[in-house]
């Protein structure tokens, strides 16, 4: 056994100690770094998933984009919308007391196109947000070429209730070439 206070030993003593020394700053040094590197791999995973969600999504929207929008060939007749509308109505839950009006308009040129937009303005009253978002998924959903180009929402006046007053305008376009004259 070599004594500790050996005068040989002392030659070994410093550069021992030293060498430990380095061995527990590199051991920290690799501790810190391995932490380091996990954290930026989990923070990499879940960027990932995030770009290969974003991805999926707007892979989706583009196909969207890409599919034509409807027009009817010709003007509907109202009893077709009016059945299409009460319809809606019935899916939503909406009585038919709450559906208070509608002014439809003459068709309008789109400019510099084939086609004409013809609009009806809907207005109801004390709808709650989930009866108003039913009504305009399935009115769109059960003819694609029907559209919500504007709605706009209002406090009934007096009340505290989650209801609102509606009023939106639904349009289709009606495929219309230009006449030669």
């Amino acid at each position: 056994m070599i004594a500790l206070n050996n005068p040989g030993f002392e030659d070994v003593k410093r550069p021992l100690i030293l060498a430990l020394g380095c061995c527990a700053l590199l051991g920290a040094w690799c501790w810190i770094e391995a932490s380091i590197l996990e954290s930026r791999g989990s923070s990499y995973r879940s960027l990932v998933k995030q770009l290969e969600q974003m991805s999926v999504d707007s892979a989706r929207v583009r196909s969207l984009r890409a599919q034509p929008r409807l027009a009817t060939e010709r003007e509907r007749p109202n009893d077709e919308l009016l059945a299409q509308i009460q319809q809606a109505m019935t899916v939503a839950n909406i009585p038919a007391s709450h559906w208070v009006g509608n002014d439809p308009t003459q068709p309008v040129r789109v400019s510099r196109s084939p086609y004409r937009r013809l609009a009806v303005r809907l207005m109801f009253e004390d709808l709650t947000l989930r009866q108003l978002v039913q009504f305009a998924y399935h009115l769109t959903q059960m003819d694609t070429a029907l559209s919500i180009p504007r709605l706009r929402l209002s406090a009934p006046l007096g009340t505290q209730t989650d209801a609102w007053n509606v009023d939106l305008s639904l349009s289709y376009l009606i495929y219309s070439p230009f006449q030669s004259e």
